[in-house]
Formats: C-alpha cells, sequence, structure tokens
C-alpha cells in the first residue's frame, strides 16, 4: 500500500483539522462538537473513538504548530467561539427576504 506523507488543512464554519500523516487534529463545535481540539490516529481508529491528545501531547502540540501555520499563511480568518451558524442563516434568510431587490 503506498501512502502519501503530506499536510493538509480544513477549516469551515463548523470545524477546523489538520491531517498529517495517519494523525487528524480536529476542533468541531456546536450544535455537535465540544470546541475542544483532540488528536486522533485516523489509520488505527477510524472511529475516531479515543483521543490521544494527553497521550501524545508532543504530537498534538507540534501539529497545532503546523495548524497556526496554515492559519498564518493562508488568511484564514478564526471563527468566534460563540458563533451561531444556524442563528446566522436565519438572519441572513429574514434579510434576503425584507431586501425590496430581491
Amino acid at each position: 500500500m503506498y501512502m502519501v506523507r503530506t499536510t493538509r488543512s480544513v477549516t469551515n464554519l463548523w470545524s477546523a483539522a489538520l491531517f498529517k500523516g495517519d494523525y487528524k487534529i480536529v476542533k468541531d463545535r456546536g450544535p455537535i462538537g465540544d470546541g475542544e481540539w483532540h488528536l486522533f490516529d485516523i489509520v488505527a481508529d477510524p472511529d475516531e473513538a479515543r483521543d490521544l491528545r494527553d497521550e501524545m501531547s508532543e504530537r498534538f502540540t507540534a501539529m497545532m504548530r503546523d495548524y497556526e501555520e496554515y492559519v498564518a499563511n493562508n488568511g484564514v480568518l478564526p471563527v468566534q467561539d460563540d458563533y451561531d451558524q444556524r442563528a446566522q442563516a436565519l438572519r441572513y434568510g429574514a434579510r434576503r427576504r425584507a431586501s425590496p431587490d430581491r
């Protein structure tokens, strides 16, 4: 089996993640997430049931540095911790319906 060892990052309104080799750090926001960063071995634990953050703190710290570097180099804007995407969608929809040039 051939596996490319690379670093990839994904950031959106609901989550942020960085993949590096067999590992992934991820932060899932509400309503389904807890807003905390977690570390998973996505090969040995594809269900992401075992958080390795405390057990592999050096790897976690290094991957967080990689994520912060990605953010800085790619102009990623932070999402506020209290951001509610459902409420924002409702506000946007109400503004669109109220707009005379719709």
